[in-house]
């Protein structure tokens, strides 16, 4: 239980500091630079919110999604960047007739241009454009 808990506190500690490049930042990979990386997330729900009531989900139990997803920036030019994710999904419920599934979902390809970059004063002036 304790190999359980250093764990867990290493995980959140770790979290915490990491820093990621999205295609919403103001980051930009330079000329031919490949950028690459794997992501898991995982969910689960039972109860769910109908108004000011909370309700428990009988029909369903309890709904799991898993999802592994690579995602990768590649810089076409110091200015110009493409973005991409491949996520692969798999669902579950623990009761009911309602049937699992898996697959691609929402492939993502973004492409990032930085049109503008002046110096000003101390610091930059920047304009992205997704």
């Amino acid at each position: 239980m304790q190999k359980i808990k250093n764990c867990t506190l290493a995980c959140l500690l770790l979290a915490t500091a990491a820093g990621a490049q999205t295609d919403i930042d103001a980051l930009m990979m330079a000329k031919n630079n490949f950028c690459t990386g794997p992501m898991y997330q995982y969910s689960a729900w039972k109860n769910y919110w109908e108004g000011s009531l909370k309700r428990e989900n009988l029909n369903l139990g309890t709904v799991s999604t898993q999802t592994i997803a690579l995602m990768g920036n590649y810089g076409i030019s110091s200015r110009l960047n493409a973005l991409f994710t491949l996520p692969h999904t798999k669902t579950n419920a623990s009761a009911g007739q309602w049937k699992g599934q898996a697959g691609l979902q929402d492939l993502s390809l973004w492409l990032k241009y930085m049109p503008v970059e002046k110096e000003w004063g101390p610091g930059t002036i920047s304009l992205y454009t997704i």
